[in-house]
Order: structure tokens, then C-alpha cells, then sequence
């Protein structure tokens, strides 16, 4: 079974309201309804878009965010351990935010992240996972990073499909062959526009033609 839901985008209100003090928080009135849903599936999965940098970089929101490590936490804590880290964000908080994000994912041996790496092999690397017999694939692409660039050589450090469908499509050629469910989140479309448009018909035709058992759409701030 799997629950799936959109953007987890922090503006400032949000950890301003859990906010405990001395960089404590109890996200647990925000979350706690959601988090019951999810709880008894087997995969829940949820886009991560604000970069979980932690405090010392700051807490804010818009325009470039970051978020504090225990909304992770929280997540997780819910049975969140499906998470999609490619979105138009994942650069707000540069290479330090960048890194401080996938230190922290990296230490929660129950969730399963994709979109953003510490290498080229991590990147081109297939992990299949396994629950309740299944065999899944996941993957997550976003289609820019608001202008925002990867450093020279360090391309692969977040999964943007402008200029790498073959790669996205390739990858998910290869996972079709060892996985029975392919996974994978795309961030995309227009912000507050039900529709898709032209290029997400496309693309999700061809990400469907190469093995895409499941696509999951996140961005647009609105209900598709």
C-alpha cells in the first residue's frame, strides 16, 4: 500500500508556530492529522522542496528557504519513508544546505530518498528496495532549479531533466528490469494550474513507455 502526499514547502509561519524554543519544535499539530493517514501504509511518500539545512544556516522562507532537521524528524516519526528531494529549491541554501540535507537523510536507515547526490555513481546507481515481496525502483527529477546551477563537475548533485531526458528515461529503462514497481516523482508543470501542459503530457507518456509503473506529480500548488 502507498500514501502519497505534495510539497512539503516551509514558509517562515510554519516552524514559527512549532517553534519551542532553543531550536526545538513540535510539529505535531501540523502534522498530526496527515500523519495518522499515513502511518499504517507501507510506503508514504511526500516531496521534501524547502532544504532541510538545519538552523544554523537560518529558518525562513520565501524567497529561498531552509528548514530545520526536526521537521524531518516529524516526518519520519509519521511513517513518511518515501522521499523525493529534486525540486526547484534544492540549491536555497547552496553546497553547505545541500550537504547538511543529504548528511541528515543519510542517517535515517528507514527512509528511502532520491533526487539529490553526493556523486556521479550515486546518481547513476539503480537501488532497488523491497517491501511485502515487492520489488520498487525510485526516482525523483525536477525541471530546474530556479536559475540556480550545480557547481562546474558537480552536475549530478541534483537530478534536473533539462537537458538529460535520455538519462532520466534510460534509468528508468534499467530499473524496469530489475524492479516490479517503478517509482518516480516529477517535479513539474505550472504553479496554480490544475492542467498539465504540453510538455508533462509528453514527458509522462515517455516516462510511462520506459517502465514508469507510478509518476507522481508535485510543483504546481494546486490539486490535479
Amino acid at each position: 500500500s502507498m500514501f502519497m502526499v505534495g510539497d512539503a514547502l516551509l514558509h517562515a509561519d510554519i516552524p514559527w508556530d512549532a517553534d519551542t524554543g532553543g531550536h526545538n519544535y513540535d510539529f505535531s499539530r501540523i502534522l498530526g492529522h496527515v500523519g495518522a493517514i499515513a502511518k499504517p501504509y507501507d510506503l508514504a511518500y511526500y516531496n521534501q522542496e524547502t532544504i532541510l539545512g538545519g538552523d544554523d544556516l537560518g529558518i525562513h522562507g520565501y524567497p529561498t528557504f531552509n528548514g530545520p532537521q526536526a521537521w524531518g524528524d516529524a516526518m519520519e516519526s509519521y511513517g513518511f519513508n518515501l522521499v523525493s528531494l529534486a525540486n526547484n529549491h534544492s540549491l536555497d541554501m547552496g553546497q553547505t544546505g545541500l550537504n547538511n540535507s543529504l548528511n541528515f537523510w543519510k542517517k535515517k536507515s528507514d527512509v528511502v530518498t532520491s533526487g539529490v547526490y553526493a556523486s556521479q555513481a550515486d546518481r547513476e546507481a539503480i537501488p532497488v528496495h523491497e517491501v511485502n515481496g515487492i520489488k520498487y525502483a525510485f526516482f525523483s527529477w525536477t525541471y530546474g532549479m530556479n536559475g540556480l546551477q550545480c557547481p562546474d563537475g558537480q552536475e549530478y548533485e541534483v537530478a534536473c531533466y533539462d537537458g538529460h531526458e535520455k538519462e532520466m528515461l534510460d534509468q528508468i529503462t534499467a530499473a524496469k528490469k530489475q524492479a516490479d514497481v517503478v517509482i518516480v516523482a516529477m517535479h513539474w508543470g505550472t504553479e496554480y494550474v490544475s492542467e498539465a501542459t504540453s510538455e508533462q503530457q509528453r514527458i509522462g507518456q515517455e516516462l510511462a513507455d520506459a517502465g514508469a509503473d507510478i509518476i507522481v506529480g508535485n510543483h504546481p500548488h494546486v490539486i490535479g
